[in-house]
């Protein structure tokens, strides 16, 4: 309970204040009532309650504060607080004040912020008046340290996610071992020998359950359109330490407008949020690869690829998870190892090209579960440093196109560096192209 005892009395209580208070209770009872008292009895054990003794080095005052203080001036100063010099040692001329080099003070029981010389030092300031220090330019030598630059600073990340319409969520590192037994089944986790409660009772795995629980406690609050990050270390079982930065979004994907009916948000929103870390750090090795994770729903699930290496996952929950949890939808959620994830790529200088682009596009249909990934990969292979730049700007299922195949519309910019391409040239690539395509994914060019 706060209260007006608990607020003075937790700070300590003066040892020596106990004789003092019956007496003054004493007093006012012969002033109310009358009476006679008697002498005061007290027990006490002296030796665990006694203050040491704190020395203070004159030379040390001068180096630390900037100023000159005598010895004298030192007691006088020290005394009108309550701070007595006790004893002397060091001294050259034993009944010469001036000339001693240590003093040895005794601090009164009720300062109990006063333990080391410093503290003294701090006092002494005080006293004499900071006025009375003067400004003088550092003497030290001031080193400037380069700022590393093999990652990206963390604060720009949490900026760039806030400016993305996220908001910072922090939760305890333990976790209730229920729910990431759920997300994560079989995994083995550090159980904690006294947690503070039984639903934090294990070290997290992943930053997803913290998160979770965080989406089920807005959506409890009436909250619709949620988007949350948190970055932190997790524990893994047999495995070192790891900083992971993790991302959950549910809900419409723009807030309520006139403008425009509310569509829920899906994969590919989150994935774009997620290229714009990449595109900070300045990453452009990543892909997505398609996989599976339990706690993910099939078919809706994807590591995150750094190169070769496997550096996050990305998805949409699982919907039995979605229940068991009591979500209200299944929201979209990534985690990624920050530091082999966002570590900063620097891109190499590259001429810009004084002839012209040009743009040829081309539609292809493939099976559905062709990635565009592996059409991007081939189709650079087959066109080489003339490719500039590829896209997809349109994906199509429906009328004309077989069930489980997809229209896909690629627009590729060619360009050389040297000279203008010819119309013959251009056509060779993109018959290049459609054979590659026809021969590696099976694709059939769509007139």
């Amino acid at each position: 309970m706060t209260t007006d005892a608990s607020q003075r009395f937790e700070r300590g209580v003066d040892p020596a204040l106990g004789v003092r208070a019956i007496e003054r209770a004493t007093r006012l009872l012969q002033q109310v009532a009358g009476g006679r008292c008697g002498p005061v009895s007290s027990a006490e054990e002296v030796k665990p309650i006694e203050k040491p003794m704190i020395d203070l080095r004159v030379a040390q005052v001068e180096r630390v504060l900037g100023i000159r203080l005598s010895p004298p001036t030192i007691i006088a100063l020290l005394a009108r607080v309550g701070i007595t010099a006790e004893s002397l040692k060091a001294s050259a001329t034993p009944g010469d004040l001036a000339s001693i080099q240590t003093l040895r003070f005794k601090v009164p029981s009720y300062r109990f912020d006063l333990a080391i010389e410093r503290d003294l030092m701090e006092e002494l300031a005080r006293l004499h008046g900071f006025e009375h220090i003067p400004a003088e330019t550092a003497r030290g030598i001031q080193g400037i340290h380069a700022e590393g630059t093999e990652s990206i600073p963390e604060q720009r990340l949490l900026d760039r996610l806030a400016a993305r319409g996220f908001h910072e969520g922090i939760h305890f590192a333990f976790v209730d071992p229920k729910w990431q037994e759920t997300l994560f089944p079989g995994v083995p986790a550090y159980a904690l020998s006294n947690p503070i409660a039984s639903d934090l009772a294990v070290m997290r795995v992943s930053l997803w359950p913290g998160l979770l629980r965080a989406l089920r406690e807005n959506e409890r609050r009436q909250q619709a359109r949620i988007r949350l990050f948190e970055h932190g270390v997790v524990f893994p079982v047999d495995a070192p330490e790891e900083r992971r930065l993790a991302a959950v979004v549910t809900g419409p994907r723009e807030s309520e407008h006139w403008s425009g009916r509310a569509e829920p948000v899906d994969f590919f929103d989150l994935r774009g949020d997620l290229e714009s870390l990449f595109q900070l750090a300045g990453v452009t090795d990543f892909t997505f690869r398609p996989a599976e994770l339990s706690c993910l729903h099939p078919g809706r699930c994807a590591q995150i690829l750094r190169g070769e290496r496997v550096v996050g996952w990305m998805g949409e929950l699982h919907p039995q998870i979605t229940r068991d949890l009591d979500l209200q939808a299944p929201p979209v959620l990534f985690e990624l190892a920050m530091e082999s994830a966002l570590s900063v790529s620097y891109p190499a200088f590259q001429a810009s090209s004084r002839f012209p682009s040009v743009r040829r596009d081309l539609a292809i249909v493939v099976e559905e579960s062709v990635s565009f990934e592996s059409i991007a990969a081939h189709v650079r292979t087959s066109v080489g440093y003339w490719l500039q730049d590829l896209t997809v700007f349109d994906v199509y299922r429906g009328q004309g196109v077989e069930v489980g195949r997809k229209s896909i519309a690629l627009g590729l910019i060619l360009q050389d560096k040297d000279r203008t391409l010819t119309d013959p040239e251009i056509e060779q690539v993109m018959q290049g192209v459609r054979t590659v395509l026809e021969q590696t994914v099976g694709a059939r060019v769509r007139e």
